[in-house]
């Protein structure tokens, strides 16, 4: 259904005053009044004194008629909204639509909407869209407002040229001015769709052959889409980059998909880009946007390779036998409930995946793994075999993940976290034993029985763009948002787009503190009862371009890999620092222990000691001052900054993830005052 929008101009209030001449316009240029459809601007001018003064404790209507033969070139199309200038507030105000009767009555009413008064701004344009869509037949429509209000001044016209805000030019061409209103000066204006405008047909094509053969695309559920910077401008209410409005179609079923866009007419030698997806989110593997120029009459694009992907050669499938080892002893009997998690008799350890997204099919054996030696809990074995998907053969990869059960009893439904795990396929017949691993699963526990402070540092000395590798230049940050699990956080687990609109009431983006020195910091009160455990979150940045990379889609996504977050433990305590680099899974966190009063300073060893992946560090401080904490490798590197701020007296302990670095001799080195010491930790994966 055509959507039009109607305008009127109307001051002048009576018992009924109505508008007797109405004259159009067109004006056709692109992003008038920020619209970005023609517009046709229909003016309706008053002409002449009213016949009556007002009188206070009265409703009073202006109203204006419009004539069939303006009418005439927009049937079909709705009135959906009205814009209004008041300059004073009346008591009450109602939008009123009639029918037609005769030449100088309304007939019958079509819409009695009342406005609220709230949601008006004096002095200012308000638009007020109706409850209801009114069809537009051709009959000539009486459109007003009707206003009451206790104490109400009398209209009069004198000539103009006058008060900006009550001039108005009649049909004449003569400047008048409405003048002695105790309202000020009203009126109303809208815009209206011209539907007889001129469209320019687009016509994009895509072979799919190639995919439907790799098994990558099926014809008979997948659903092949174009998007791009053209959406609005062809008709897209929802904007640009998103979406599924401009779905291909294969008519004669030869795998080559294809669709027409409609463009008006003024987009003429206007240039666009776009991309091809399999929806939701499968965008086709190219760096860069395909590009196009609309040019009428009419433009048919050739036939583009879905990824460019034109050639197909058959892969032979492959079968392996992989052997898993998985290491959670450091979560045994750990966590909340009765037993508590993780129990070798009620809970279970499971390999899930390699069968996803079509990279393996005919996975055998027992997916749920067994105690390695019942003497040594917590290291879960078992062997699986897997054939390699369709297209998919020996040194390509498939992908795991393991799963902890009874669901309900740990952290994101049991699941590890982190990104998935990858397995390269070898020669046809081969065993694969993978090295024994610690997978980051977490039992739930107790929820806090106190506020806890939460402050989160991020380090963006050298932040880099993961969607295209850009080194951005931290003094052209605009800000840094943080997205979690949680509702404190920035919660990614209800809604949210990755964007700069996330930010809005926080609700789906916290925005930190730029604290100086590339720091930017935000501090949050996490209130008792709250469920203890982990919690996973994510930093993204905005700055200028940033919003044009990833073809718009999800754009401040822009730290780490999908799957690839920092985390954190909540539990009751006096407060949890934790610093990051942007960039960089080495989640710290820095805890106060209240109840020690230090006497001297002292660097305590690591424990446990070798670590994998985390270790505690705890020191001393007997006065307040800055402490600084870093690791270093060993040829002197310096890995991380553990802590850099101003500390009061007390015994802290720092625990560092150290999941992302390589098994190795490292140094750990505290400068606080005078007081220097450095000990040595080994990583052992």
């Amino acid at each position: 259904m055509k959507k039009f929008l109607l305008v009127f101009i109307v001051a002048s209030f009576s018992a009924f005053v109505f508008a007797q001449n109405l004259s159009v316009t067109k004006d056709l240029k692109q992003g008038v009044d920020n619209y970005k459809s023609p517009n046709a601007i229909v003016q309706v001018h008053y002409d002449g004194n009213p016949a009556s003064a007002l009188v206070d404790d009265v409703p009073y209507f202006a109203a204006i008629k419009l004539r069939p033969d303006l009418l005439a070139g927009l049937v079909g199309g709705d009135f959906q909204s009205v814009d209004v200038y008041i300059n004073v507030m009346p008591d009450s105000l109602y939008l009123y639509v009639w029918d037609h009767t005769n030449d100088s009555i309304p007939g019958a009413v079509l819409l009695m909407q009342p406005i609220d008064l709230g949601t008006i701004t004096a002095a200012s344009w308000n638009t007020i869209a109706t409850d209801s869509m009114i069809t537009i037949t051709g009959d000539a429509l009486w459109v007003g407002f009707e206003v009451f209000a206790v104490d109400i001044a009398t209209l009069t016209v004198d000539a103009g040229p006058a008060d900006p805000d009550g001039d108005y030019i009649d049909d004449t061409g003569v400047w008048q001015h409405i003048g002695d209103f105790g309202f000020g000066n009203w009126n109303i204006r809208a815009n209206v769709e011209n539907n007889t405008i001129t469209f320019i047909p687009v016509t994009f094509q895509c072979d799919m052959s190639v995919q439907v053969l790799q098994g990558g695309f099926d014809p008979a559920s997948d659903l092949l889409v174009v998007r791009g910077d053209f959406q609005t401008e062809a008709g897209d209410m929802n904007g640009d980059w998103q979406g599924d409005l401009f779905a291909l179609a294969d008519a004669d079923a030869d795998t080559i998909y294809d669709i027409t866009a409609n463009f008006p007419d003024f987009y003429d030698n206007s240039p666009f880009e776009f991309k091809f997806a399999i929806s939701p989110d499968g965008w086709e593997g190219i760096p860069n946007n395909r590009a196009f120029t609309v040019m009428s009459p009419s433009v048919t694009l050739p036939v583009f390779w879905f990824s460019d992907d034109s050639v197909f050669t058959p892969t032979p499938p492959v079968t392996n036998t992989i052997n898993f080892t998985a290491d959670i002893s450091s979560i045994i009997g750990i966590g909340a409930g009765t037993p508590p998690a993780f129990d070798d008799v009620l809970d279970t350890l499971r390999v899930m995946g390699l069968d996803w997204d079509g990279l393996g099919t005919n996975v055998t054996g027992e997916r749920n793994m067994v105690l390695e030696n019942p003497f040594v809990p917590g290291v879960y074995i078992t062997t699986l075999g897997v054939t390699s998907g369709a297209g998919v053969g020996e040194g390509d990869s498939t992908k795991f993940k393991f799963k902890a059960f009874v669901d309900a009893r740990f952290t994101d439904g049991g699941w590890e976290t982190g990104p998935d795990q990858w397995i390269v396929y070898q020669e046809d017949g081969a065993v694969i034993t993978l090295p024994s691993r610690v997978p980051p699963i977490f039992p739930l526990f107790d929820a806090i029985q106190n506020d806890v402070d939460v402050t989160f540092n991020v380090d963006m000395s050298d932040p880099v763009n993961i969607y295209n590798g850009e080194h951005i230049d931290p003094s052209t940050l605009a800000f840094v948002g943080q997205r979690g699990s949680a509702d404190f956080l920035g919660d990614w687990t209800t809604g949210g787009t990755w964007t700069a609109t996330d930010t809005i009431n926080g609700e789906f983006m916290k925005v930190m503190t730029d604290m100086g020195n590339n720091i930017w910091s935000r501090t949050v009160t996490v209130p008792a009862g709250t469920p203890g455990g982990q919690y996973a979150y994510k930093f993204g940045m905005d700055y200028p371009g940033a919003s044009n990379v990833n073809s718009g889609v999800e754009w401040m996504d822009n730290e780490m890999p999908f799957g690839v977050n920092h985390a954190f433990f909540l539990v009751d305590g006096p407060g949890i620092v934790m610093n990051n680099f942007f960039g960089t899974q080495l989640p710290v966190s820095v805890e106060k222990l209240e109840d020690l009063l230090p006497a001297q300073y002292e660097l305590e060893q690591n424990y446990p000691n070798p670590f994998n992946p985390s270790t505690t560090i705890r020191f001393t401080v007997p006065e307040a001052g800055l402490v600084t904490l870093k690791v270093y490798n060993l040829l002197g590197q310096e890995v991380i900054t553990l802590l850099n701020e101003e500390q009061t007296s007390g015994v802290y302990e720092v625990t560092f993830d150290a999941a992302q670095l390589p098994s190795g001799i490292y140094f750990y080195s505290i400068n606080a005052g005078d007081f220097v010491a450095t000990k040595k930790m080994i990583l052992l994966k």
